[in-house]
C-alpha cells in the first residue's frame, strides 16, 4: 500500500518519521531510495551498513541507525547510495556482508576525493559456504564487537584506511587491500592508519603525514612499515598501538618523539632486554602496556618521566606493584583518570591513601584484588568510593556494599554516569538512573556471563557514554558500548 502513494505524499510521510521508522520504511518501500534523495546530496559522512540478522550484536546496530546510518541489503543498493552521495568525504561500511564484494573496484572512482574511508567487510561468503554453521562464524563476525570507537567517532575528522583481515580457519584467495593501496598511491588526506592485515603491501605506496598508527593483529612486516612512518610521520605520530615488543620495533618507535598515546600488546607475553631505553617519551598521556613479564624497575622511570599521564593500563602484568611504586606514581602523576592495576591480588590501606592522592581518577581497576579477609577488603574500598573526589568507575569483585557505595555518589550527581564494572544483575527500578553494572541488562543476553571489558578497551573513557536512563524500568545493555573482540 505504502508502494502505491505518490512520491510527494511519501516525502511528507517520511519527514515525520523517525530514524528507526525510515529504516523500516526503506525495507518495505521499493522507491526508498527516492526518499533520500533530496538530502543525500548534502551529506558528506556516509555511514552503510548490511544484513546484521546472523549476528548476536544485533543491539549495536540500533546504535548506529541513530546516528543517521543507511541499512542496504545488496551490494546494488549500495552503488545507488554511493551514486547519489555524491559529495561524501567519509565513508565507513559495517556489518555483515551477504556478497563478496567482488564488486569493490567500483569504488576507484571515490579514491581521488574521500578522505575517510573504513571497512570491516570479510567477504568471505563465496569461499566459506558453511560459514554460518561452523565455529569461524564469531570470528568473522566478531568484528562488531571491537568497532566501537570509530561508530561513536564518526562525525569527528579522523581518516581511518581499514585493512581486510584474515583468519587462520580461513581459506581465501581475495584481498581487501587493493582499495588501501588505492588510496595510498593517490594524494590523499589520511591521517590515521589501522591494520588488520598479516602484511601490508608497501610497494608503490607513499604514506601519508600520520598522527595515529595501529596494529590491531600481529603484522608479519611491521618493522617495515614503522620504518616507512617513521621517515615522514617522525614529528607528527602522536597515537601508536603495536602488537610486537622487539628490538627493532622497539628501536624505531624511539623515533616517535611526540607520541601522546602509546600502547603495547606483545603477544610474546614478556618485554626483554634494557626495553626503557628506547622509551624516552615525555608527553605520554596513555600507557598501556599489556604483556605478563616485564622488568618492573624499568617501568617507574618510564612513568615518572611522564607527569601527564591520564592513563596508566598495566591490567596484564602477572608481578603486582608494591605499596611504594605505586606511591611514587601517585605523587609523580596528578593528572591520572584511569587505573588499571588488575595484578593487584592484595590492596593494603596504604595503598589505597596513596590512591586518594590523585585528584582527578575516575577510574580504578582492581578486578584480582581480594584480601584474605574479604570484609576488611570492602569497607576499604567502598570508604575509597565515598572520599576519592572524582571517582567514577569502579572495577572490582561482585559486591552489595560496593555497588551501595557507588549508589550514593550516584545520587549525589544525578547527572553524571556512574559505573561498577562488574557482573551483578540487578533491577532498574531500584537504583538512580545514571547508574550501571556491567552485567547486560537486555532479556536476550541474561544467558551470556561475559568477560570483564576493561582489557579490551579501546577508549579508556567509553564507559561516559552510557547514556543515563530516560525512565526508572528502561534497561540499558551496556555491553554494546565497550569493545569485546576477546569475547566472542
Amino acid at each position: 500500500m505504502f508502494n502505491d502513494l505518490p512520491l510527494d505524499i511519501k516525502l511528507n510521510i517520511f519527514s515525520y518519521l523517525t530514524l528507526k521508522e525510515r529504516i523500516g520504511v526503506q525495507r518495505v518501500g521499493k522507491q526508498w531510495l527516492q526518499l533520500s534523495k533530496q538530502s543525500m546530496v548534502d551529506i558528506r559522512t556516509l555511514v552503510l551498513f548490511g544484513d546484521l540478522k546472523f549476528n548476536e550484536n544485533r543491539i549495536y546496530a540500533l546504535s548506529l541507525l541513530e546516528k543517521g546510518a543507511i541499512y542496504v541489503q545488496n551490494w546494488y543498493q549500495m552503488e545507488l547510495v554511493l551514486q547519489l552521495c555524491t559529495n561524501a568525504k567519509s565513508i565507513f561500511i559495517y556489518g555483515w556482508w551477504e556478497w563478496t564484494m567482488a564488486s569493490q573496484m567500483e569504488l576507484k572512482e571515490y579514491a581521488s576525493k574521500v578522505e575517510v574511508f573504513y571497512s570491516e567487510c570479510r567477504c568471505i561468503s563465496k569461499f566459506s559456504p558453511n560459514i554460518r554453521r561452523n565455529g569461524p562464524l564469531h570470528v568473522v563476525m566478531g568484528s562488531l564487537g571491537y568497532l566501537n570507537l570509530p561508530a561513536f567517532d564518526y562525525e569527528s575528522q579522523v581518516s581511518v584506511v581499514h585493512s581486510w583481515c584474515t583468519s587462520g580457519r580461513l581459506k581465501c584467495d581475495w584481498l581487501f587491500d587493493d582499495f588501501l593501496c588505492l588510496l595510498l598511491r593517490k594524494e590523499c588526506k589520511l591521517n590515521t592508519l589501522i591494520f588488520h592485515a598479516p602484511i601490508m603491501k608497501l610497494d608503490g605506496i607513499q604514506l601519508p603525514l600520520l598522527k595515529k598508527l595501529e596494529f590491531r593483529i600481529d603484522c608479519i612486516n611491521m618493522s617495515d612499515v614503522l620504518m616507512e612512518v617513521s621517515l615522514k610521520s617522525a614529528k607528527t605520530l602522536e597515537e601508536l598501538k603495536i602488537t610486537s615488543a622487539d628490538e627493532v620495533c622497539l628501536s624505531i618507535i624511539s623515533n616517535f618523539e611526540n607520541l601522546k598515546d602509546l600502547r603495547i600488546t606483545c603477544t610474546s607475553k614478556v618485554i626483554l632486554g634494557n626495553w626503557s631505553e628506547y622509551f624516552r617519551f615525555t608527553k605520554l598521556e596513555v600507557l598501556s602496556i599489556h604483556v605478563e613479564e616485564i622488568d618492573l624497575t624499568q617501568l617507574v622511570p618510564v612513568v615518572l618521566r611522564n607527569p601527564l599521564l591520564k592513563v596508566l593500563d598495566l591490567n596484564s602484568l602477572r608481578t603486582p606493584l608494591k605499596a611504594n611504586v605505586i606511591k611514587q606514581i601517585c605523587d609523580n602523576c596528578k593528572n591520572l583518570k584511569s587505573l588499571l592495576l588488575n595484578n593487584q591480588q592484595k590492596v593494603s590501606d596504604e595503598t589505597f591513601l596513596h590512591l586518594l592522592e590523585l585528584p582527578k581518577l575516575e577510574m580504578l581497576c582492581l578486578q584480582s584484588a581480594c584480601d584474605s579477609d574479604i570484609n576488611f577488603y570492602v569497607d576499604n574500598v567502598c570508604q575509597f568510593i565515598r572520599t576519592a573526589p572524582s571517582l567514577r568507575v569502579i572495577e572490582t569483585i561482585s559486591n552489595m556494599d560496593i555497588l551501595k557505595a557507588m549508589t550514593e555518589r550516584a545520587v549525589e550527581k544525578p547527572h553524571q554516569t556512574y559505573f561498577c564494572n562488574f557482573r551483578y544483575k540487578y533491577s532498574p527500578e531500584l537504583y538512580p538512573r545514571n547508574l550501571f553494572t556491567y552485567y547486560p541488562n537486555s532479556p536476550y543476553t541474561e544467558k551470556d556471563i561475559r568477560k570483564f571489558p576493561s582489557c579490551h578497551y579501546l577508549d579508556y573513557f567509553d564507559w561516559k557514554r552510557i547514556p543515563i536512563r530516560k525512565d526508572d524500568k528502561s534497561p540499558v545493555d551496556v555491553e554494546m558500548f565497550f569493545n569485546l573482540y576477546g569475547n566472542l
